[in-house]
Protein backbone atom coordinates (compact mmCIF):
# COMPACT_ATOMS: atom_id res chain seq x y z
CA UNK A 1 0.00 0.00 0.00
CA UNK A 2 1.26 3.15 -0.97
CA UNK A 3 2.34 6.13 1.83
CA UNK A 4 0.78 9.44 2.08
CA UNK A 5 2.79 12.42 2.15
CA UNK A 6 1.14 15.39 3.42
CA UNK A 7 1.09 19.31 3.28
CA UNK A 8 -1.08 20.14 5.82
CA UNK A 9 -1.08 24.06 5.09
CA UNK A 10 -3.28 23.07 2.04
CA UNK A 11 -7.03 23.11 2.58
CA UNK A 12 -7.59 19.41 2.68
CA UNK A 13 -4.38 18.83 4.69
CA UNK A 14 -5.83 21.49 7.34
CA UNK A 15 -9.19 19.30 7.74
CA UNK A 16 -7.24 16.09 7.67
CA UNK A 17 -4.94 17.30 10.61
CA UNK A 18 -8.09 18.41 12.37
CA UNK A 19 -9.64 15.00 12.36
CA UNK A 20 -6.43 13.22 13.61
CA UNK A 21 -6.25 15.94 16.28
CA UNK A 22 -9.98 15.44 17.23
CA UNK A 23 -10.91 11.61 15.87
CA UNK A 24 -14.02 13.36 13.96
CA UNK A 25 -15.37 16.33 13.60
CA UNK A 26 -19.03 17.57 11.59
CA UNK A 27 -19.05 20.45 8.78
CA UNK A 28 -19.63 23.14 11.45
CA UNK A 29 -17.20 21.96 13.68
CA UNK A 30 -14.51 21.77 10.75
CA UNK A 31 -16.32 25.71 9.14
CA UNK A 32 -15.75 27.28 13.12
CA UNK A 33 -12.14 25.87 13.26
CA UNK A 34 -10.45 26.61 9.50
CA UNK A 35 -12.25 29.83 9.39
CA UNK A 36 -13.76 29.13 6.01
CA UNK A 37 -17.12 29.00 4.73
CA UNK A 38 -19.44 25.86 4.62
CA UNK A 39 -19.76 25.30 1.34
CA UNK A 40 -15.69 25.31 1.76
CA UNK A 41 -15.63 23.00 4.06
CA UNK A 42 -17.84 20.53 1.73
CA UNK A 43 -16.21 20.56 -1.35
CA UNK A 44 -12.86 19.38 0.74
CA UNK A 45 -14.96 16.60 2.09
CA UNK A 46 -16.66 15.41 -0.70
CA UNK A 47 -12.93 15.57 -2.56
CA UNK A 48 -11.66 13.30 0.38
CA UNK A 49 -14.48 11.08 0.41
CA UNK A 50 -13.79 10.53 -3.32
CA UNK A 51 -10.25 9.50 -2.63
CA UNK A 52 -11.13 7.06 0.13
CA UNK A 53 -9.47 9.54 3.00
CA UNK A 54 -12.81 10.34 4.96
CA UNK A 55 -15.99 8.77 4.97
CA UNK A 56 -19.05 10.05 7.38
CA UNK A 57 -21.85 8.56 9.55
CA UNK A 58 -25.19 9.95 10.69
CA UNK A 59 -25.00 11.02 14.10
CA UNK A 60 -28.04 11.66 16.54
CA UNK A 61 -27.94 13.82 19.50
CA UNK A 62 -30.92 14.63 21.64
CA UNK A 63 -33.84 16.56 19.74
CA UNK A 64 -32.12 18.40 17.24
CA UNK A 65 -31.77 17.50 13.55
CA UNK A 66 -29.16 14.34 13.07
CA UNK A 67 -26.41 15.34 11.19
CA UNK A 68 -22.93 13.57 9.74
CA UNK A 69 -19.36 13.90 11.63
CA UNK A 70 -16.65 12.76 9.38
CA UNK A 71 -13.63 10.53 10.34
CA UNK A 72 -10.44 9.59 8.28
CA UNK A 73 -10.55 6.01 7.23
CA UNK A 74 -8.68 3.05 7.96
CA UNK A 75 -6.97 2.69 5.11
CA UNK A 76 -6.01 6.52 5.17
CA UNK A 77 -4.70 5.53 8.63
CA UNK A 78 -2.68 2.83 7.39
CA UNK A 79 -1.37 5.35 4.09
CA UNK A 80 -0.74 7.36 6.95
CA UNK A 81 2.29 5.70 8.38
CA UNK A 82 5.34 6.81 7.83
CA UNK A 83 7.35 3.83 8.65
CA UNK A 84 5.58 0.50 7.26
CA UNK A 85 4.57 -0.99 4.14
CA UNK A 86 3.50 -4.23 3.12
CA UNK A 87 6.26 -6.32 3.06
CA UNK A 88 7.66 -4.79 6.39
CA UNK A 89 4.11 -6.11 7.90
CA UNK A 90 4.73 -9.49 6.05
CA UNK A 91 7.50 -10.12 8.36
CA UNK A 92 6.36 -8.46 11.61
CA UNK A 93 3.08 -10.79 11.51
CA UNK A 94 5.58 -13.86 11.48
CA UNK A 95 7.67 -11.95 14.38
CA UNK A 96 4.82 -11.72 16.79
CA UNK A 97 2.90 -15.23 16.09
CA UNK A 98 5.43 -16.29 19.00
CA UNK A 99 6.56 -13.29 20.92
CA UNK A 100 8.81 -15.84 22.99
CA UNK A 101 10.98 -16.68 20.35
CA UNK A 102 14.53 -16.26 19.66
CA UNK A 103 13.80 -14.14 16.71
CA UNK A 104 11.09 -12.30 18.35
CA UNK A 105 13.60 -11.14 21.12
CA UNK A 106 16.48 -10.73 19.09
CA UNK A 107 14.35 -8.27 16.70
CA UNK A 108 12.95 -6.19 19.07
CA UNK A 109 15.92 -6.01 21.03
CA UNK A 110 17.45 -4.53 18.16
CA UNK A 111 14.65 -2.37 17.10
CA UNK A 112 14.98 -0.60 20.60
CA UNK A 113 18.90 -0.36 19.86
CA UNK A 114 18.05 0.98 16.72
CA UNK A 115 15.56 3.53 18.43
CA UNK A 116 17.43 4.44 21.18
CA UNK A 117 20.27 5.73 18.57
CA UNK A 118 17.87 7.48 16.79
CA UNK A 119 16.55 9.25 19.67
CA UNK A 120 19.75 10.71 21.09
CA UNK A 121 20.65 11.64 17.30
CA UNK A 122 17.29 13.95 17.46
CA UNK A 123 18.04 15.21 20.94
CA UNK A 124 22.31 16.12 20.29
CA UNK A 125 23.39 18.86 22.53
CA UNK A 126 20.59 18.66 24.63
CA UNK A 127 21.22 18.88 28.57
CA UNK A 128 17.70 19.30 29.88
CA UNK A 129 14.52 16.48 29.35
CA UNK A 130 12.17 19.09 28.46
CA UNK A 131 14.78 20.54 25.77
CA UNK A 132 15.42 16.73 24.32
CA UNK A 133 12.12 15.90 24.49
CA UNK A 134 11.55 19.34 22.13
CA UNK A 135 14.08 18.47 19.88
CA UNK A 136 12.48 14.63 19.27
CA UNK A 137 9.11 15.85 19.20
CA UNK A 138 10.15 18.36 16.10
CA UNK A 139 12.32 15.18 14.35
CA UNK A 140 9.09 13.37 14.70
CA UNK A 141 6.89 16.01 13.10
CA UNK A 142 10.05 16.40 10.37
CA UNK A 143 9.21 13.05 9.14
CA UNK A 144 5.78 13.93 8.59
CA UNK A 145 3.87 12.82 12.35
CA UNK A 146 1.23 14.65 14.32
CA UNK A 147 3.04 14.86 18.03
CA UNK A 148 2.93 17.29 20.18
CA UNK A 149 4.65 18.05 23.49
CA UNK A 150 2.31 19.00 26.13
CA UNK A 151 2.58 19.20 29.92
CA UNK A 152 -0.18 17.36 31.80
CA UNK A 153 -0.32 17.00 36.36
CA UNK A 154 3.23 18.85 36.03
CA UNK A 155 4.28 16.19 34.11
CA UNK A 156 5.55 16.21 30.16
CA UNK A 157 4.02 13.95 28.04
CA UNK A 158 4.02 13.36 24.12
CA UNK A 159 1.14 13.06 22.22
CA UNK A 160 0.96 10.90 19.17
CA UNK A 161 -2.20 11.98 16.81
CA UNK A 162 -0.72 9.63 13.92
CA UNK A 163 1.09 6.46 14.76
CA UNK A 164 4.56 5.82 13.46
CA UNK A 165 3.69 1.87 13.14
CA UNK A 166 0.19 2.08 13.09
CA UNK A 167 0.25 -0.81 10.66
CA UNK A 168 2.44 -2.90 12.66
CA UNK A 169 0.53 -2.26 16.18
CA UNK A 170 -2.63 -3.47 14.22
CA UNK A 171 -0.91 -6.61 13.61
CA UNK A 172 0.16 -7.48 17.38
CA UNK A 173 -2.38 -7.30 20.12
CA UNK A 174 0.50 -6.60 22.38
CA UNK A 175 1.23 -3.72 20.78
CA UNK A 176 4.97 -5.14 21.53
CA UNK A 177 6.08 -2.18 19.12
CA UNK A 178 4.87 0.31 21.49
CA UNK A 179 6.06 -1.08 24.49
CA UNK A 180 9.73 -1.05 22.55
CA UNK A 181 9.37 2.40 21.55
CA UNK A 182 8.73 3.25 24.68
CA UNK A 183 11.33 1.65 26.56
CA UNK A 184 14.08 3.13 24.21
CA UNK A 185 13.03 6.29 24.61
CA UNK A 186 13.08 6.41 28.59
CA UNK A 187 16.46 5.05 27.72
CA UNK A 188 17.57 7.70 25.41
CA UNK A 189 16.49 10.60 28.09
CA UNK A 190 17.35 8.23 30.94
CA UNK A 191 13.99 8.94 32.78
CA UNK A 192 10.99 6.71 33.23
CA UNK A 193 8.82 6.80 30.91
CA UNK A 194 4.87 5.15 31.09
CA UNK A 195 2.20 5.50 28.74
CA UNK A 196 -1.02 6.75 28.93
CA UNK A 197 -4.37 6.94 28.30
CA UNK A 198 -4.50 5.97 24.67
CA UNK A 199 -7.42 6.39 22.25
CA UNK A 200 -8.89 9.72 23.47
CA UNK A 201 -10.35 11.76 20.89
CA UNK A 202 -8.08 11.51 17.93
CA UNK A 203 -4.84 10.34 19.75
CA UNK A 204 -3.11 7.06 19.25
CA UNK A 205 -0.56 6.65 21.97
CA UNK A 206 0.54 8.86 25.36
CA UNK A 207 4.02 8.53 26.63
CA UNK A 208 4.34 10.42 29.96
CA UNK A 209 7.74 11.34 31.55
CA UNK A 210 7.21 10.13 34.94
CA UNK A 211 10.62 11.27 36.28
CA UNK A 212 13.46 13.11 35.44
Amino acid sequence: MRSMALDYDTPSGRIIYYLQRHGSASVKELREALGVTTNAVRQQLMQLQAEGVVDAKLHRKGVGRPFYVYYITEEAKHMLASRTGDLLVSVYRKVVENPESTLARSFFSEVEEELVREYRQAAAGMKDTRSKLEAIVQHFKAEGLQVELEEQDGELAILFFTCPYYSLAKEDKNKTICHVSRKALAEALGVSVQRGHCGEKGMFCCFRITSA
